[in-house]
Order: structure tokens, then C-alpha cells, then sequence
């Protein structure tokens, strides 16, 4: 593909916007006639012109997946990581919305700088897996089928508990869920995988995938007594309502 002479290489497209490669320069572009009706698209597209200076171009672009296998997962750099979610998270919830899952494939970095939820490709905005906010601090439970209806991909390693039934926390799969249409969660309870993914970033992929919930959170210890580790520690509470996505 090419544009006025010069290759174009796509990255990545959503149901709101297009990231493409244009020599060595990304370019992020909104799909005018949709962002108007997802609050998603909106942020980002706030964020990354804020970021970029109104210029919509970055010199990298990663997953968090790919950036995770690099070198550069240190403290510091987590900082970095959830300043950009706190930002992201605080400018969905001035809209009722908030996030309901983070994962390593729905997370995008700008020139190792900028970390962006960018959604979990469904249409709209349950299917980009942004959920409302309900009477000040609820979601609604069944979220996860109404997000895998739109189209939305979810991962069950990144997913709370509450929405995930068999999990490391030992939640009981015998239990009945009373109607999980009317059935309301702390909203705190989808920050769960703020934890989580910090756990992956210092613990590394492999480790990530075959160590025991218990073991992963031994591991945190190269880190204790600092803010970041007590975010992890208050994300993973067993109490979903505790679940505060606060760095102090």
C-alpha cells in the first residue's frame, strides 16, 4: 500500500481508529463517522492528540505484550505505565464509564512512554469492553457475555474473579450466581487487572504462566514496602470493593 509515494504499513484498526506505518513515522487517524458514539474512541483520541501535540504521529509503537519481553520493565517505567491508566481511567469515569478488563493485547505504548487502553476489539463501546458506572460505584456482572457478544475479546488470566469463576483466589464453581442480569459489583472490582498485569511485568511472561498465584506474589518482595507493590496488594484484595486503583 502506498500513500502520496510512500509505503504505508497498517498496525492496527478498531472500530474507531487506524494506526498506520508511513516510512518511519506511525500515524494514528479516528474513524470520524464512529467516534462520535464511543466514549473510547473519544479518550484515546483526546490522549493521543494531547501526547503527539495535535500531530497524531510517535516514532514506536508496541503492545504491552511485546514491550513486556523487552528491557524495559523496571520500576520506573511501571510508574510510567500507571500514571497513563490512572489518566485513561479518570477521563472514562467523568463519562460513567470505566474499563473492564486490561490484558497484554489491549494495551498499546507510544514511544515507551505513553501506555493506551485501546479496547478489546468489539463494536462499540461495550464491545471495546468500556462498562457503566451505575447508582456512583457499581457494574453490572454479566458484563463479560455482553462484551464476548459484541465481539470483544477477554482473557481469562486478566479477568477479576468475580467475573471469572474458576481462578487461583479459589472461588467456589458450584456456586450459584443469582440473576446475573440484576446482580451489581463494585466498579474497584475490574481494577483487578491493573494488579495482575503488574504482577506479569515484574515477575516476565514465563514465570507469569507456570508459577502459582502464591508464587507470583512471593516474587513481589524485589519490590516490597514501595507504591507500586502496595497498588498490586490492594488490586488482588480478596474484598472486590477494596480494589483501589490509587498509587500512594
Amino acid at each position: 500500500m502506498t500513500d502520496n509515494g510512500k509505503k504505508t504499513k497498517l498496525y492496527l484498526e478498531n472500530d474507531f481508529c487506524i494506526i498506520n506505518k508511513k516510512d518511519n513515522k506511525f500515524y494514528y487517524s479516528d474513524k470520524k463517522n464512529n467516534i462520535r458514539n464511543n466514549i473510547l474512541g473519544e479518550v484515546v483520541n483526546s490522549l493521543i492528540n494531547e501526547y503527539t501535540n495535535s500531530t497524531m504521529s510517535f516514532d514506536t509503537f508496541q503492545y504491552l505484550e511485546d514491550y513486556c519481553k523487552g528491557v524495559d520493565t523496571n520500576y520506573d517505567n511501571s510508574l510510567l505505565f500507571i500514571h497513563s491508566m490512572i489518566r485513561q481511567y479518570k477521563l472514562l469515569a467523568e463519562k460513567g464509564k470505566t474499563i473492564f478488563s486490561l490484558n497484554m493485547s489491549n494495551v498499546i505504548v507510544i514511544d515507551k512512554t505513553l501506555f493506551v487502553f485501546i479496547g478489546c476489539g468489539g463494536i462499540d463501546d461495550i464491545g471495546a469492553g468500556v462498562i457503566d458506572i451505575v447508582n456512583k460505584n457499581k457494574v453490572y456482572a454479566n458484563r463479560k457475555k455482553a462484551i464476548e457478544n459484541a465481539g470483544g475479546e477477554l482473557n481469562k488470566l486478566f479477568l477479576a474473579p468475580e467475573f471469572n469463576k474458576s481462578n487461583d483466589l479459589g472461588s467456589n464453581d458450584d456456586e450459584e450466581m443469582e440473576d446475573e442480569s440484576e446482580k451489581m459489583l463494585h466498579y474497584n472490582t475490574c481494577n483487578y487487572s491493573i494488579g495482575i498485569i503488574l504482577m506479569y511485568w515484574f515477575n516476565g511472561a514465563l514465570a507469569f504462566k507456570t508459577q502459582s498465584f502464591k508464587k507470583k506474589c512471593e516474587s513481589l518482595l524485589k519490590i516490597h514496602n514501595t507504591k507500586v507493590y502496595y497498588l498490586i496488594k490492594r488490586c488482588i484484595d480478596t474484598d472486590s470493593s477494596l480494589r483501589g486503583f490509587l498509587l500512594i
